[in-house]
């Protein structure tokens, strides 16, 4: 028998052991600190306004009228791969998704993604490093309903895809570092790309640097003090945008039930914004840089987790920044957001979960709808219900949850309600 042809039997054998080893639900097992986990889902949805902010056309070319209702099957296989020793831990996925229609086929769907991370911690637990990456290709709606935006410029921006086709790459790197028995010090990396299938919308290159000294106060207490600056490469109305901040904060858990991260401080918001100019010799509409704009003001986050029981816990979070986000018209916004979670461990089988949203994007730049100048503001409201359920098979789990979206507008007609309601199937090896 030729060495190769030993080989591959070895591997053959290797990976039938692991199989033959492996418990339905845990993952396979390749030696003792290796698990790959395979994983399949799927989930019957109902929604009640399946062209919410989005200009879905249909085959013939008509605009879909909101508030369409629609039936719709989720799948997603997947594949989990982690790895670890003592003091390092790997861990990767990839993924794909389709979403089909039952009478709105033009809104069908495909994503995929996959995703990677590491963490590190040095022998002595003095220094840490942790990196993660994603990518994946989204399909989601636009911001805005049929009101019509006036632009100098109609065959850039009048061309509203129905797809708002999508790829996503993510990345972040943060390094720790204990300077001194009580003095932590934490430097970290981020990136955002986002490049959209369709030119009108923004395509945006962010970065944010962050920097954070932490004083050990005591056993409960934690101050710190963090700074940091983000910058977009915005290649839609946006422009580019520099965004400077620094927090004053402190950690607390005055108990083994509470947990408490407020901080609050300033921030600062610059951007060139692009605006269209006639080129006359190429007979045309150009954007160019226009004039710089600048916002201020402050910025806090807070988080608070409370262990009720042992089988409640309570979430509580709040923050507050500038943001560009991708639109049609102005992205520049000052967002605010609150949310809330209860979860319940009902039984050793079921838990439930209760959350609620409240979000504001107050535009910073007007939009000019139907002749007129609006200063957009938008309040969205979400709650949702949720229940897992673990069946006596540990590869088989069950789901199912029950969501509510109510978004109001200064733009007249952009006002919408969305309810959805899910149930499905997770199974694993």
């Amino acid at each position: 028998m030729l060495r190769s042809e030993k080989l591959i039997i070895k591997v053959l054998l290797m990976f039938a052991t692991s199989l033959a080893c492996a418990q339905p639900g845990s993952g396979i097992r390749i030696g003792e600190q290796t698990v790959i986990t395979p994983e399949v889902s799927a989930s019957v949805n109902y929604n009640d306004n399946v062209n919410l902010r989005r200009r879905a056309l249909s085959e013939g070319g008509e605009v879909l009228n909101n508030n369409d209702s629609d039936r719709f099957l989720n799948t997603q296989v997947s594949l989990a791969f982690r790895h670890w020793t003592d003091q390092t831990q790997w861990n990767a996925r990839a993924w794909y998704g389709e979403r089909r229609y039952d009478e709105q086929s033009n809104l069908d769907r495909d994503t995929y993604g996959a995703s990677a991370g590491l963490f590190w911690v040095s022998p002595a637990a003095t220094r840490d490093l942790s990196w993660n990456a994603s990518f994946q290709r989204a399909v989601d709606r636009t911001e805005l309903t049929g009101v019509a935006v006036d632009t100098e410029s109609s065959e850039e921006l009048d061309n509203v895809s129905e797809r708002v086709e999508r790829d996503e790459i993510r990345s972040s790197l943060a390094l720790g570092q204990q300077l001194t028995t009580s003095v932590r010090g934490t430097a970290s990396y981020s990136l955002t790309d986002i490049e959209y299938k369709e030119e009108q919308f923004n395509n945006r290159t962010s970065h944010l640097f962050t920097g954070e000294l932490s004083y050990q106060f005591s056993d409960k207490t934690s101050p710190y003090f963090r700074v940091g600056l983000g910058l977009d490469d915005d290649e839609g109305l946006d422009g580019n945008a520099e965004r400077p901040f620094y927090l004053a904060g402190i950690r607390y858990r005055p108990t083994d039930k509470l947990f408490i991260d407020v901080a609050v401080g300033y921030e600062t918001y610059t951007r060139t914004p692009l605006v269209f100019e006639p080129n006359f010799e190429e007979q045309r509409m150009e954007r160019v840089p226009g004039d710089e704009l600048k916002n201020s003001g402050l910025k806090y986050t807070a988080n608070i987790r409370y262990a009720a029981t042992t089988k409640t816990r309570v979430t509580l979070s709040a923050r507050n920044g500038f943001s560009a986000g991708s639109s049609q018209g102005s992205s520049s916004r000052e967002e605010t957001a609150l949310s809330a979670a209860l979860s319940h461990q009902t039984t050793s089988q079921l838990s439930q979960r209760i959350s609620i949203s409240w979000r504001e994007d107050d535009y910073l730049t007007p939009l000019t709808v139907q002749g007129e100048d609006v200063n957009e503001l938008k309040e969205t409201l979400w709650y949702q219900y949720r229940l897992d359920y673990q069946t006596v098979r540990p590869w088989l789990s069950l789901f199912a949850n029950l969501s509510y979206e109510d978004g109001s507008s200064r733009i007249p007609g952009d006002n919408y309600t969305e309810m959805q309601i899910t149930a499905g199937a997770r199974a694993r090896y």
